[in-house]
């Protein structure tokens, strides 16, 4: 985001990167050639070569959203791909060197058998200014352990994922790649629970119009203006300009980060 992109300097996009131990990048796309396949019929919505038209991106939008559906449209985006490295949510092809970096750091600083609470925050996708908490590791026990911490939702905040299937976390299903799933399978931490907590920004129609805007203009416009201002734009899908949102974001991430270790220390994560 310092360089107005969501994703990397190879345009990997981090959070679809990190594979679990075993699986290889080489045979991903063929693994989940179903996957590949729904991306690749919105292609020309999600990645247009042509000078940016805000007429042809909403018409291809509502045209998908109403023959497919919402919900499989989402699922086609969130779930990233592996066969196209100009297009948006692409996995890449290699391990990102940031996340290697990472894995070295934390291989060397934190003991495998510690109770660790791996809290990864993101914005962009539910309703403006409530955090959905997302487990995407299918163990229930983990799941209902996390929820026995953090409560049940009171309006402030939405569970997703194999905590609650809907909202924000709809769609998430096929998704590969996600960073603390891959933090915990890879570090071979033995009591750690995982958790993406996402704090909803704008619609979700408009931070995928963002992103899809701001590839286009980095891969394809020689105009800097369109790639400055779609840059711009870009921060502002995910980074909400009001106090009222902010102040949600941090009391809500002190709140969790309060309430991990607290269930750490008498042991309903131990």
């Amino acid at each position: 985001m310092a360089h107005g992109r969501r994703w990397n300097e190879d345009n990997v996009d981090m959070n679809r990167n990190l594979l679990k131990t075993g699986q290889t990048y080489a045979g991903l796309a063929a693994s989940r050639a179903a996957a590949e396949a729904a991306y690749a019929e919105l292609a020309s919505l999600l990645n247009p070569t042509c000078r940016w038209s805000e007429f042809s991106f909403w018409f291809r939008a509502m045209y998908y959203i109403v023959t497919k559906g919402y919900v499989v449209c989402k699922r086609a985006l969130v779930s990233g791909q592996y066969t196209q490295p100009r297009g948006v949510w692409y996995g890449g092809a290699a391990l990102a060197p940031a996340h290697r970096h990472v894995l070295d750091f934390l291989g060397k600083a934190v003991d495998r058998d510690a109770p660790i609470v791996a809290v990864d925050v993101h914005t962009g996708l539910g309703p403006t200014g409530v955090d959905t908490l997302m487990v995407l590791d299918a163990n229930v026990e983990k799941a209902t352990a996390l929820r026995s911490v953090f409560g049940e939702p009171d309006g402030s905040f939405l569970y997703g994922g194999a905590l609650d299937a809907g909202g924000a976390a709809a769609g998430y299903d096929l998704m590969a790649g996600d960073t603390p799933t891959g933090y915990v399978d890879r570090l071979r931490w033995t009591r750690a629970r995982a958790l993406t907590q996402e704090f909803g920004t704008v619609s979700s129609l408009l931070v995928a119009r963002a992103l899809v805007r701001e590839n286009s203009a980095f891969h394809y416009s020689s105009e800097e203006v369109m790639r400055t201002k779609a840059a711009r734009d870009l921060r502002r899908a995910f980074y909400v300009q009001s106090a009222a949102w902010q102040n949600a974001v941090v009391t809500r991430g002190v709140r969790v980060a309060e309430e991990a270790l607290a269930g750490l220390v008498d042991g309903r994560l131990a």
